[in-house]
């Protein structure tokens, strides 16, 4: 996902999902 900053895992996560989707990056890009 393209969020590097101090979430806690599990919101980061969610908001890395989120983001994944919103910007429309199925592809293998790094976590």
């Amino acid at each position: 996902g393209l969020v590097e900053v101090t979430f806690c895992p599990k919101h980061r996560k969610e908001a890395e999902e989120k983001l994944d989707l919103a910007f429309g990056l199925p592809q293998g890009h790094p976590k």
